[in-house]
């Protein structure tokens, strides 16, 4: 057997009640169940990270879904296979290695969106071969652009009784003051672009925000499975 460790961006759903976990041979399977999980923390505070120690080859494709209390599942998620990640994994790894305070889920939705913002909208942000594909350089443009877009989300987000006008670069809103407002979007944006190879300007003119609800949707993915042990 086996040890692999999976990392996934959670659903945003109340009710779940396990994780289930698959192995294939390859990334289109078939795929077995090998590990049913009801440790996964409570709603909205589910585990984004989880070890199996079943898998029969380290080097297999790997495949998670999740249950509710009434029997239903989600559907499987993308394969990764055994010892790999994805380019959202790296660029949500590296963005809260830089500001830690930031929502891992915020992070992870905005990298979806920065990746094909950059790559193109037919780019599928969780297909494995863009993390081999794509070079350092624009890995960081792509880094940048996450950071600029989750802090301006952040910002919109706020929703502390005491409230003064902040700017972050061409980014003008209301902002709480127990949130550091000293982070520059636009510099961000320009370093982004400049490493990206993307001549065009980022401009947000928002006044007056006091609270915003946004809509949820399942962004549940698999976005790695690093090999940690062999037994």
């Amino acid at each position: 057997m086996a040890s692999v460790a999976l990392q996934f961006i959670p659903p945003d759903e109340e009710d779940l009640v396990s994780l289930l976990i698959y192995e294939g041979p390859a990334a289109t399977g078939p795929f077995s169940l090998i590990e049913t999980v009801t440790a996964i923390g409570t709603y909205p505070e589910y585990i984004d990270k989880y070890t199996t120690d079943l898998a029969s080859n380290a080097a297999d494709w790997f495949t998670i879904q999740w249950e509710d209390s009434k029997g239903a599942q989600t559907p499987l998620t993308a394969a990764i296979q055994g010892g790999t990640g994805t380019l959202i994994d790296k660029i949500v790894t590296r963005v809260l290695e830089r500001d830690r305070t930031l929502d891992r889920r915020v992070v992870s939705q905005e990298a979806e969106a920065a990746i094909q913002q950059a790559l193109g909208e037919n780019v599928d942000p969780y297909d494995p071969t863009l993390v081999t594909s794509i070079s350092y350089r624009k890995l960081g443009g792509l880094v940048y652009l996450t950071m600029a877009r989750s802090y301006i989300v952040a910002a919109l987000s706020t929703t502390s009784e005491a409230v003064s006008s902040a700017t972050m670069g061409l980014v003008s809103f209301k902002q709480s003051s127990g949130t550091n407002v000293s982070r520059d979007v636009e510099s961000l944006i320009d370093l982004a672009n400049r490493e990206l190879g993307i001549s065009a300007s980022f401009v947000m003119i928002l006044a007056d925000i006091e609270e915003c609800t946004y809509p949820t949707y399942d962004h549940s993915r698999l976005v790695s499975g690093y090999v940690t042990i062999d037994s």
